[in-house]
């Protein structure tokens, strides 16, 4: 026998009776899932979280939710990626240029550059 919930009422739920430091779980699986979006589109941690705090999402709530998605040195390995795609193309000075305006950390850039 199956059993069947209205999607409103588990919405409701989910907002109001899970409601934790002003933001519900909803909200949170909301946030991990544009973090993600963000992630597979290539874009750094610093361009996500300047995204969505221009959004006025708070700053704490931002922070904790790119721990959880990015709890590996992933950035690192974007930012590599980024650095292979451009490296047979423009000299070094250009590419940390373009580089810095994906908002990749300069030290993070000359790191790896200089493997």
């Amino acid at each position: 026998m199956k059993k069947q919930f209205p999607k409103d009422r588990i919405n409701e739920i989910l907002t109001n009776e899970f409601w934790s430091e002003e933001h519900s779980l909803l909200n949170v699986h909301s946030l991990v899932r544009k973090i993600e979006n963000f992630k597979n589109k290539g874009k750094s941690i610093q361009y996500i979280k300047i995204k969505l705090i221009e959004r006025k999402l708070d700053r704490e709530w931002v922070e904790n939710a790119l721990s959880v998605v990015f709890w590996d040195k992933w950035d690192n390995e974007n930012l590599a990626h980024e650095y292979q795609k451009l490296e047979w193309k423009y000299e070094k000075k250009k590419i940390i240029e373009k580089l810095l305006r994906k908002w990749f950390f300069y030290g993070d850039i000359k790191e790896i550059i200089n493997k």
